[in-house]
């Protein structure tokens, strides 16, 4: 079916809510500054304008236009932040650029999240793709960048009386001897920050289930659902977790270890 007649006002929605895809903005933010009073009023728009909505892409596009794969996304269930940072970096963005859009606090913690989903980073494609996509170095290469470093160059500089190439790197060694502590801390809080993606714990918790309203941001809300389905986790299990943790960093520890010793 043909779309309407687009009038000129529909024009600069349409332009709006494009531009506000393909910068990482979701429906339903975009129906708010237009608006509408939610995200399936906007799709309206769009369908009385000509445009469908593509699930894999998390896009607009009209019926005639081929759904362009992203690269390294195989199918629409793919995890939708995954799916906005790789179509984020084929517009030729940066790593910051990408990670702020994406919704994620900085590049490090994006590289962690995409190393947890089963993604490594390209650098031919300049992009992340599947980790099983990947394949070994070449040896040649390796075996290229172990020549300089043959022992009979070493033997051949004393000789000569020259400083050996290696020297140069003191004064890098002794800086690294002198932070040695504050580089265990940064790299401590690395490997925290990575354990973040891996196995959510779950906990047994004792007592009768009640039901407990509270109010939260939309975009929050949107946020506890996408990780729910995406590590197939109960949001109340999301929530358990998230209290029980947060009562344990925050001065309740031996309360939280308390409450789940109860049988």
């Amino acid at each position: 079916m043909m779309g309407e007649r687009i009038r000129p006002d529909q024009k600069d929605k349409i332009k709006v809510v494009l531009h506000g895809l393909m910068n990482g903005k979701d429906r339903e933010g975009l129906a708010q500054e237009l608006g509408y009073a939610n995200h399936r009023s906007l799709d309206m728009l769009m369908r009385r304008t000509g445009y469908i909505w593509d699930r894999q892409r998390q896009m607009y596009r009209q019926p005639g236009e081929p759904p362009r794969a992203i690269p390294g996304v195989q199918s629409p269930a793919v995890d939708s932040k995954v799916a906005k940072a790789l179509l984020l970096f084929t517009q030729g963005m940066d790593a910051r650029q990408v990670a702020e859009k994406a919704g994620f606090v900085d590049n490090r913690e994006m590289a962690a999240y995409m190393k947890g989903m089963g993604y490594a980073w390209d650098t031919a494609q300049n992009n992340y793709i599947p980790s099983s996509e990947r394949g070994p170095a070449p040896a040649s290469a390796a075996n290229q960048s172990w020549q300089p470093r043959q022992p009979a160059q070493v033997v051949s500089c004393e000789e000569r009386g020259e400083i050996p190439s290696w020297q140069q790197y003191l004064p890098s060694l002794k800086w690294l001897e002198r932070n040695m502590e504050d580089l265990n801390d940064v790299l401590a809080k690395t490997d925290e920050r990575q354990e973040c993606v891996g196995v959510i714990p779950r906990y047994a918790v004792p007592g009768v289930f009640i039901t407990k309203s509270v109010h939260m941001s939309n975009q929050l809300d949107q946020m506890v659902r996408e990780f729910s389905t995406t590590r197939n986790i109960s949001q109340r299990d999301i929530f358990a977790t998230a209290l029980l943790e947060f009562c344990r960093k925050y001065g309740y520890k031996h309360e939280v270890e308390s409450l789940l010793s109860v049988n």
